[in-house]
């Protein structure tokens, strides 16, 4: 029973409010991708693919291989249902669980069950689990540093190298995993455990790079060095804007750590509940207020106080080994987030927002006694915010896969049997519904639009980037975001520098035109990045 309680119970929650998702954001290049593969799997990037509005080599699409097999292997068990294949990725969600309580208990022994709900039900990581990489990846990075940990305890070689092996695995699952590897490292030299720790980095290696040649050897190149000669990833811009959003955003989806960490501080009760006030305050503001400037009063200085209040927790840790190898750990997760982060997301965070955790909980556990009544409510806080969030994230995917069904109802309303045509952008929710339910994807020069045909755009689709001019198509609909709730998190949650938004209104997400004359669109040449 208390397995069940402590460690299925918060995955079965993550993976269920998962399931009933709709697809969002990149989920669609994840799951095509694993359909092509059913196809071929052993040929995982051969062909074209279709990204960033124009087609490419698959190789180009980042896409390492483990979560895309996992997800092949559970079509070819389950079909292709959504809700199935979601509900697949709780193995997933359970490593997640486990590694989280047996770091938790290890750094911050005591404040397991809190701080686990904290992290699970969070508004960083619970709506971030899509057909996405990075909850994967996490679980699989916390599960190589269990892994070594206990191989450091009982110095184990063999369990050395099995952790190698997983951690391998953890980079084909998301490049970002390398980080674990470097902390690993810093550990090794800490606690006099560098043998064990390279034969870690030695055995990672041999996995990584066995992949990459793999796949060198079928397409004449690796998915990686593809990516890592991409110039665009280093642009200044980006890298400026990631400095921003590292107080920003992170500071907006981890404020839940702000009480906790005063509370970690010892101070007075009223300063903790003072901290989860001033919050919660700060996201009712900015449901409530339309004012543009409502994000700046409401949420700009919870990223200054969460780091200042890191910074005042860790400085009596100075002289604990294990804070040591916290801060060091947290310093390669941030020193991760502008060497390998194309743009700012929530995403970019979690390993730095998973460091914060463990170093609060660890001063929490040092304290001579901690309220559990003050921490339970900064938990219960949390968690309110992480569901209020998470369902923010619902209905924008809801309102995002709808347009299609609005504009398909619509059209035949008027009896028209032309064809439908679709502006395939980015992935999204709407690029995945369009074709299911028959409609056509426009591609510049192979595509002939006949005059009377209809075209269906999403809110973030551009029609000139498309090669269309807008004088050959005549605006029949135009949809306006009706959803009454007053958050938002889409798109900005998943590649930009706010990750929740008031709700405006009027909000334009779609459109419905009808063609005047035919045409074949031209491609515009436009040098499109792709991050």
């Amino acid at each position: 029973m208390n397995v069940i309680i402590r460690i299925l119970l918060p995955a079965l929650v993550l993976t269920l409010l998962n399931s009933v998702k709709p697809m969002t954001t990149d989920d669609p290049s994840y799951y095509w991708h694993a359909q092509r593969l059913c196809q071929a799997p052993l040929r995982p990037y051969s062909g074209e693919a279709w990204h960033e509005k124009r087609f490419r080599p698959a190789i180009e699409n980042a896409v390492p291989p483990v979560v895309p097999y996992w997800l092949m292997l559970g079509m070819q068990l389950l079909g292709e249902n959504l809700f199935l294949l979601k509900l697949w990725l709780f193995p997933f969600t359970v490593i997640l669980v486990w590694s989280l309580r047996e770091l938790l208990r290890r750094f911050s022994p005591g404040m397991e069950t809190p701080l686990l709900w904290v992290t699970i039900v969070s508004p960083w990581l619970l709506p971030s689990f899509n057909f996405m990489l990075d909850v994967p990846v996490l679980a699989l990075m916390l599960l190589v540093l269990v892994l070594f940990l206990r191989a450091s305890d009982i110095s184990s070689v063999p369990l050395s190298l099995l952790t190698g092996l997983v951690a391998g695995a953890a980079m084909q699952t998301k490049y970002n995993a390398a980080t674990i590897l470097v902390a690993i490292l810093g550990y090794g030299l800490l606690f006099r455990r560098l043998r064990l720790a390279v034969f870690v980095a030695l055995a990672a290696a041999v996995v990584f790079v066995s992949w990459e040649c793999f796949v060198y050897s079928l397409h004449g190149t690796s998915q990686f060095l593809v990516l890592l000669f991409r110039e665009s990833r280093f642009a200044a811009g980006s890298k400026d804007n990631l400095l921003k959003s590292l107080f920003l955003t992170a500071g907006q989806v981890a404020s839940v750590l702000i009480p906790v960490g005063v509370l970690a501080l010892g101070g007075r009760p009223w300063k903790t509940v003072a901290a989860i006030a001033a919050v919660a305050a700060s996201f009712w503001f900015l449901a409530l207020s339309a004012s543009p400037h409502a994000w700046k009063l409401s949420m700009t200085w919870m990223g200054p106080v969460l780091f200042a209040t890191i910074a005042v927790a860790a400085w009596p840790l100075r002289g604990d080994r294990m804070a040591q190898f916290l801060l060091l750990w947290l310093a390669v997760e941030v020193a991760g987030v502008f060497l390998l982060s194309p743009y700012p997301a929530v995403r970019r965070f979690f390993g730095m927002i998973v460091v914060m955790t463990f170093l609060l909980g660890r001063r929490l556990s040092q304290q001579p006694s901690v309220n559990t009544r003050l921490l339970n409510g900064a938990t219960a806080m949390g968690a309110v915010l992480g569901l209020v969030v998470w369902l923010a994230g619902w209905l924008d995917s809801i309102a995002e896969v709808s347009i299609a069904q609005r504009a398909l109802a619509d059209i035949h309303k008027r009896g028209d049997q032309r064809t439908i045509w679709y502006l395939p952008d980015h992935w999204k929710g709407f690029q995945f519904v369009a074709p299911r339910l028959g409609m056509a994807p426009v591609h510049s020069g192979r595509s002939l639009l006949k005059a009377g045909d209809w075209l269906v755009r999403d809110f973030d689709s551009k029609i000139h980037e498309h090669g269309i001019d807008a004088t050959k198509l005549e605006v029949v609909e135009v949809y306006n975001d009706t959803t009454v709730f007053p958050l938002r998190i889409l798109p900005d949650y998943f590649g930009g520098k706010y990750a929740i938004r008031h709700r405006e209104s009027p909000r334009i997400l779609g459109a419905v035109y009808k063609v005047r004359e035919d045409f074949i669109p031209q491609d515009p040449l436009l040098l499109v990045r792709y991050w």
